[in-house]
């Protein structure tokens, strides 16, 4: 697999992790960029961005995070709390009312953080586009009812 982008010389053990991603672990394909201060000392990419294996991964093909998200939302959320500018326990309806929607006028910001809001999915299948679409997720999001009781459970991303 031919290994595109930059690197570091100080940093060719990554970009040989990297490589062997590719020839062990059948990766089909991945970008990694890690910066030090300002300077990019990593900015790696190779494969196929796409099922088929027909679109060529490029230094600025976009993809999904995911889960890998959660890690900063919670930062972010728990800095704009020590600033004052969020509560954990306040209802989040209170900011977004429409999310108070279908019982879940009592869920908090602790409830989300912790996956305990009972909101591990959306019960209504969307297209995939959806997922890109900030107006029809947030909708599908506050028309949800919880799955269970908020603070009584506990599930992935709930």
């Amino acid at each position: 697999m031919q290994i595109q982008g930059y690197f570091d010389l100080r940093f060719e053990a990554v970009r040989d992790c990297f490589q062997e991603l590719f020839e062990q672990a059948g990766q089909r394909g991945a970008a990694i960029c890690v910066k030090v201060g300002a300077q990019t000392v990593i900015d790696l990419w190779a494969g196929t961005a796409d099922n088929a294996g027909e679109q060529v991964w490029q230094g600025d093909t976009l993809v999904n995070l995911f889960s890998c998200t959660k890690t900063f939302t919670a930062v972010a959320a728990l800095q704009l709390v020590e600033e004052g500018k969020l509560e954990l326990d306040a209802p989040v309806a209170r900011l977004w009312p429409e999310f108070a929607a279908n019982g879940k006028q009592a869920i908090t910001l602790r409830h989300l953080l912790c996956h305990q809001a009972g909101l591990p999915a959306i019960r209504q299948p969307l297209p995939a586009e959806a997922l890109y679409d900030w107006n029809a997720m947030t909708a599908a999001l506050a028309a949800e009812r919880p799955w269970w009781a908020p603070g009584d459970g506990h599930g992935y991303a709930a």
